[in-house]
């Protein structure tokens, strides 16, 4: 399927929206926004994306063990990928979500250690669980426990709806290599920032739609220069 029919099915959805727009990771302005989670409202469509990302992935000479995406939506993403990949190949490929939300991997007599600095504990409790300071102060990519033996030394597939900035891919690959994983593929749906293999140390990226966005920051919006308001619905 081309990128003209990708483009066809977002819009059809409602995906895509134009105006003035901040985006929510970068807080760059821009005319257009595309709303991901408009693709999830609709389970055929989303089916159909889903399938169309195993088929890209199939034909790649890498193998495949597990397929790693964010909660919430990566999760789903991750699921439905895995099982059209498991079909393909007649293999079984695990899927599996990491989350925010790191407290559940830490007993709770060290969770306010952990937040305070000044602990001379601190460092220890950190290198134990496999946290780096920023994770403890604004969340990384974290799995749970009982995800973690389906991680280590596991050939991993990342996904996610939307490359912006990268930031988000970044974290995941952080999160499998923390336990020993091997990233060896990246896939998404849409592809805004362009990005490719030089943005992730030569990995490859595949893309089902790649949307170069007009962005820039608020200091030098056009829109907001003209007095036009940010649209806060999206």
């Amino acid at each position: 399927m081309n990128g003209d029919k990708i483009e066809k099915i977002f819009k059809e959805c409602g995906a895509i929206k134009e105006g003035h727009f901040e985006l929510s990771r970068s807080q760059l302005h821009s005319p257009t926004y595309f709303e991901k989670a408009l693709l999830y409202e609709k389970p055929k469509v989303f089916e159909k994306l889903c399938l169309l990302i195993a088929q890209e992935v199939s034909i790649r000479p890498v193998k495949i063990d597990a397929v790693v995406g964010p909660v919430p939506f990566g999760a789903a993403l991750a699921w439905r990928v895995a099982y059209h990949l498991g079909e393909i190949s007649q293999k079984e490929v695990n899927a599996i979500f990491t989350e925010k939300d790191w407290f559940f991997l830490i007993p709770p007599d060290v969770e306010e250690l952990l937040l305070d600095e000044s602990s001379e504990k601190l460092d220890k409790i950190r290198l134990k669980y496999g946290l780096t300071r920023k994770t403890v102060k604004e969340g990384g990519y974290l799995f749970r426990k009982s995800f973690q033996k389906s991680v280590a030394g596991k050939n991993i597939l990342l996904v996610d709806d939307v490359l912006t900035t990268g930031g988000s891919i970044t974290e995941l690959m952080l999160a499998v290599t923390r336990l020993k994983g091997k990233v060896v593929a990246i896939a998404v749906i849409c592809n805004r920032g362009g990005y490719g293999p030089e943005r992730f140390f030569g990995l490859p990226v595949i893309s089902l739609y790649k949307m170069k966005l007009k962005t820039s920051l608020k200091e030098e919006c056009l829109l907001c220069q003209a007095g036009v308001p940010v649209d806060t619905k999206f």
